[in-house]
C-alpha cells in the first residue's frame, strides 16, 4: 500500500482528507509541517490570541529559517516518523523529490477554499499556491461538502494503493 501526500492550496481540505484516510483506511497521519505549526501554535498562546485558523506568512518565514539554518529539519523530522504507510497533508516543494523516492503518491485537492478559512482570523498568503509546481499523480474536486469529498477518496482510494 501507498503512502499517500496531498498537495493544493491552503483550506482545500488536505488535512480533513489526511484525517478520513487515517481514520477510514488505518493510514498514519503525518505532516511535514507539524514542527512548525506547533511553533506558531506556541507563540499565538503566549501572545494570548486565539488564532482560529492559520497564519501562513509566519509559517513560511519560519520554514525559510529552519531551511537556511538546516535544510533537512522537515524531512529528517517527517522520516523519523515514517513507518511506510503514510499520509501527509503538507508537501513543500523542496520535499516533493525526497517524497518520490520513498513511494509517495501525491493527489491534488482543489476546490473553493472551505468557508471556515475565509471566515476564520486566517493569515494566508500567496505562497500556500506553492504546491501548483508540484506534479500530481492523482486529483480530487473538493465541491465544499465534506460528504462529497469523502465519497471522492473512496471512490479513488483502489487506485492510490
Amino acid at each position: 500500500m501507498n503512502s499517500i501526500c496531498f498537495i493544493g492550496p491552503s483550506g482545500t481540505g488536505k488535512t480533513t482528507a489526511a484525517k478520513f484516510l487515517a481514520s477510514c483506511y488505518r493510514y498514519t497521519r503525518i505532516s511535514l509541517a507539524s514542527p512548525i505549526k506547533g511553533i506558531v501554535k506556541d507563540i499565538y498562546k503566549s501572545m494570548s490570541v486565539n488564532l482560529e485558523g492559520k497564519d501562513n506568512i509566519l509559517e513560511r518565514h519560519i520554514a525559510k529559517i529552519l531551511e537556511n539554518n538546516k535544510p533537512n529539519f522537515l524531512f529528517d523530522e517527517f522520516s523519523k516518523k515514517y513507518n511506510g504507510h503514510v499520509v501527509n497533508d503538507d508537501c513543500r516543494l523542496n520535499n516533493y523529490s525526497k517524497l518520490k523516492r520513498l513511494g509517495f503518491i501525491f493527489v491534488r485537492i482543489d476546490g473553493p477554499i472551505r468557508k471556515r478559512l475565509a471566515d476564520a482570523n486566517s493569515v494566508i498568503d500567496s505562497g500556500s499556491l506553492s504546491s501548483d509546481a508540484i506534479q500530481e499523480d492523482y486529483k480530487i474536486i473538493n465541491t465544499g461538502s465534506i460528504l462529497d469529498m469523502y465519497k471522492e477518496i473512496d471512490i479513488n482510494v483502489a487506485h492510490w494503493k
